[in-house]
């Protein structure tokens, strides 16, 4: 087994945080779960767009499953799976990022459930540009703009 795991002692709280608009983790391999942990990302330029947007994680190849954590961008998106990259999100809080939770795009995979989507400051789950999303079972809630935009799919 070559997958890689993430993981606090029992009962540690652990927070991995970055700054001035890096992504606190970009995963570029197959297997790799983080659980329990709250991811924080603050700082760097609000008015980037795309997949220069500020971010508190990235998948562009690899495989990441992220379990009850909590993930939060002050100024971006929470995370975002581009390219060859697939992400499947279980039992997570992301509330309160600059631009929206999740963004699936240019062909990534994005699986959620279970989770908690609210009070971002623009979209709770965006899935564009030809990225791909399964979205079940998740609290979706008082995003201010919408909780799941869809557009651009085929560009």
């Amino acid at each position: 087994d070559q997958s890689v795991h993430i993981r606090p002692e029992a009962n540690a709280n652990v927070v991995l945080s970055g700054h001035g608009g890096k992504a606190v983790v970009t995963c570029r391999a197959l297997g790799v779960f983080i659980s329990s942990l709250t991811l924080s990302q603050t700082g760097g330029d609000k008015s980037l767009r795309g997949r220069e947007t500020v971010r508190a994680v990235s998948v562009f190849e690899g495989s990441l499953t992220i379990t009850k954590c909590t993930v939060w961008s002050e100024r971006g998106i929470g995370v975002m799976v581009a390219d060859r990259g697939s992400l499947v999100v279980k039992q997570c809080v992301l509330e309160g990022n600059g631009k929206c939770a999740l963004l699936s795009s240019d062909g990534g995979n994005l699986t959620c459930e279970g989770s908690e989507i609210k009070a971002n400051r623009m979209y709770g789950i965006v899935c564009q540009s030809g990225g791909k999303a399964v979205v079940t079972c998740n609290n979706i809630c008082n995003n201010h703009a919408v909780g799941v935009l869809v557009h651009r799919p085929g560009a």
